[in-house]
């Protein structure tokens, strides 16, 4: 199973402020901490996924977050963000209601992180999907599906307001938002050394 994040580009309109905090959303979505509590809370929790730990547990090919990709930001004022799981197997052991559930706690974990991240006055637009094998039932209306969609609802930052964001710290910041932690150490250690 893969868990990916798409969230929109920066505005050319944002703030400083507002570019460091959707920068630092985008670090928080890429971070193994983020995917383990994808793991723990939705396929473990509601589809039976091996825990971590366990004689059984998965490998780095059976569940992988992929860095974040980008949306051209055509909206100025709100943020899209669309989180899916992909490769979910429809097995015996998992009950219809098990994937409809676990779509439900996809967007719920989004969202927490999400309104979390973002500063007060910013908004995003989130939408979470899971991508099944094979379809299953609705659960409030005929017909089937592989595709399980929640959302799209609107999140409101709760962060307060930052104060002295410099020019630096948001490149620092965006730098280890596209490139990695890794990577982005290295390149901010490069540029410093040549000042």
């Amino acid at each position: 199973m893969k868990l990916k994040v798409t969230i929109s580009d920066v505005p050319e309109i944002f703030t400083f402020e507002e570019r460091y905090a959707l920068a630092i959303l985008v670090v928080a979505l890429n971070r193994p901490s983020f995917a383990r509590d994808i793991l723990d809370e939705v396929l473990v929790k509601h589809l039976r996924v091996p825990p971590r730990g366990s004689a059984n547990e998965w490998g780095p090919a059976d569940y992988f977050d992929q860095e974040c990709d980008r949306m051209i930001p055509w909206h100025p004022d709100v943020i899209g963000i669309d989180i899916t799981i992909s490769g979910v197997s429809v097995t015996h052991k998992r009950s219809v209601a098990d994937f409809w559930t676990a779509a439900d706690e996809l967007l719920l974990i989004s969202k927490t992180v999400t309104e979390s991240l973002l500063l007060i006055g910013m908004g995003a637009q989130l939408q979470s999907r899971l991508a099944l094998d094979k379809a299953i039932p609705h659960m409030d209306k005929p017909g089937e599906t592989s595709l399980l969609e929640r959302g799209p609802i609107m999140v409101a930052g709760k962060l307060a307001r930052m104060d002295r964001v410099t020019e630096e710290m948001v490149l620092a910041v965006e730098l280890t938002a596209r490139l990695g932690e890794p990577t982005a150490k290295l390149w901010l250690k490069r540029l410093a050394l040549r000042r």
